[in-house]
């Protein structure tokens, strides 16, 4: 995602959060640790606090791109998180997409779903080049609006 930024003109924001037992904001070219429980809920309640901060102080609505990129499995939890994130305004009509790596079993699948929409957006690999393409295609969209 850091490398994708260096081909993006105009103003873009990168958040990075890392979640485990406890979420965190992770620097953008920092190697991202796989350790701890995977608990996407606490993932989802940090993003929501990012989201809110970012409302609060930057005052600009935008639309984003959200990408989990997991290793596979979910822990319990993650419904209410993700429905509270489904009434801010900046989430709802988001891109969301799912990176994972290897088959999700069928709960894991499920939480998957639930945060894209579609099923589509559960996918093996994210280029950074799609990245790229996505973050211009919504510059270009808000300049024509």
């Amino acid at each position: 995602m850091a490398r994708s930024l260096t081909f993006i003109k105009g103003k873009t924001n990168l958040h990075l959060i890392g979640f485990n037992d406890k979420a965190r904001i992770i620097a953008p070219y920092q190697h991202l640790q796989v350790d701890g429980n995977p608990n996407l809920g606490e993932g989802l309640i940090f993003l929501k606090s990012v989201i809110r901060y970012v409302q609060k102080y930057n005052g600009k609505k935008s639309r984003s791109v959200f990408i989990l990129l997991t290793s596979g499995n979910v822990l319990f939890g993650w419904q209410k998180p993700l429905n509270d994130l489904f009434r801010i305004k900046e989430f709802a009509p988001g891109l969301r997409y799912v990176v994972t790596f290897g088959k999700p079993d069928y709960r894991s699948a499920k939480a998957f779903n639930s945060f894209t929409d579609k099923p589509d957006n559960v996918l093996p690999c994210f280029s950074d080049r799609r990245l790229c393409s996505l973050v211009e295609n919504i510059q270009s969209q808000e300049k024509s609006v």
